[in-house]
């Protein structure tokens, strides 16, 4: 820049200029809109002689100075067009304040179209929230619903399990006893049998003795009469033994059947081990898969779609669908049903047992008394 040109501060530079770098505000102290450039410089400080033009140029750049034509100046000096030029700066500050302010309104339209945008972006904020809290909620009370299922189906099963370990406990100790029952009886009519083996060895040898007796004794009618009563015994230890051989197949028969029963038992078991791992799976299956679904099921319900039409002998689709879920926990028919005679299947076993514990009473009773040799 040129070294006889004279600046002067703008009203930017009034207003702003002791924000600037301290370098650059030293540098405005020093213009007075009288004194050209290059005297100014040679009054400045070494540290900002080193680099005035490229402070000046950055002022004059911002705003902050305009220079002042030399003979507004000189003639300001000899006092004949002072009050011109200090004018044509006042002009020039004052051109200078009016951009100011314009760039100032423009600064504060922008902000206030802004502020607009910004309103608007927080209202369809709260607005895409709202609906979000909504769809939350929605989601929420779907998913307590298929979490109450599966407890209750939880529940249910832990039930059927339960009645399975106390029908297997039962059958185990109807085993144990049964068996015990079994050796009792069966030591017992070794026992009775043995001793009517005896008795019959001892009526042989006694009709045998007697025989002789009533050789020696009386002849032929002694001999008849030890003959008669040596038949009789026969016949007697012979109806024992028929009766001691009806109770031991009688208890082989119950011992049979409840090794039936516990086998079936067991099978039964398994079957609903198998029922309750198909009621797992099928819990399972019941869960949404994805919050896509629950969201299609809610806009639905919102809407108020209506469901597709069923026969007049039968119910809506989802109705039936809804009350097999609320009656058998998630549950389809064909599994409902197998659960259900399992159910029938393991109280009909019950009864076979208890069926099974009278007859055994009843062998005791029968069977439990050691019988009195006739005399």
């Amino acid at each position: 820049m040129s070294k006889n040109t004279i600046f002067a501060k703008t009203a930017k530079a009034e207003r702003e200029g002791t924000k600037l770098p301290i370098d650059l505000v030293r540098m405005l102290s020093l213009m007075d809109g009288k004194s050209k450039s290059g005297d100014l410089a040679k009054r400045a400080p070494p540290s900002l002689r080193k680099k005035w033009d490229e402070l000046l140029h950055e002022l004059v750049k911002s705003g902050y100075l305009i220079d002042v034509p030399e003979a507004a100046a000189t003639a300001d000096n000899q006092g004949g067009q002072g009050a011109s030029a200090a004018a044509r700066v006042a002009a020039e500050r004052a051109k200078q304040t009016e951009q100011d302010a314009a760039s100032a309104r423009a600064e504060l339209e922008a902000a206030a179209a802004a502020a607009r945008v910004t309103s608007e972006a927080e209202a369809k904020a709260e607005t895409e929230a709202k609906q979000k809290a909504e769809k939350a909620a929605r989601a929420a009370e779907l998913k307590a619903f298929f979490a109450t299922a599966k407890e209750k189906a939880k529940v249910e099963a832990k039930q059927a399990k339960q009645e399975a370990d106390r029908a297997r406990a039962e059958l185990e100790a109807a085993s144990a006893a049964t068996a015990r029952v079994k050796s009792g009886a069966e030591a017992k009519a070794r026992a009775e049998a043995k001793q009517r083996e005896q008795e019959a060895e001892r009526a042989r040898a006694e009709q045998e003795a007697a025989i002789a007796a009533a050789r020696a004794k009386s002849g032929a009618e002694a001999e008849a009469k030890a003959r008669a009563e040596a038949k009789q015994r026969e016949q007697e230890a012979a109806r024992a033994r028929a009766d001691l051989e009806a109770a031991v197949a009688a208890s082989k028969h119950r011992t049979d059947a409840l090794a039936k029963a516990k086998a079936e038992a067991k099978q039964r078991e398994e079957e609903a081990a198998r029922a309750r791992l198909e009621l797992e799976e099928a819990n399972l299956a019941a869960k949404p898969k994805s919050d896509a679904e629950i969201r299609a099921r809610f806009r639905r319900e919102a809407q108020g779609e209506a469901q597709v039409a069923a026969p007049a002998d039968k119910p809506a689709r989802s109705d039936r669908s809804y009350k097999w879920r609320a009656k058998f926990g998630g549950l389809q028919a064909n599994d409902a049903q197998r659960l259900r005679n399992l159910e029938l299947e393991n109280d009909m076993l019950k009864k076979l047992m208890a069926e099974a514990y009278l007859e055994i009473e009843v062998l005791k009773l029968t069977y439990g008394v050691k019988r009195e040799p006739d005399s």
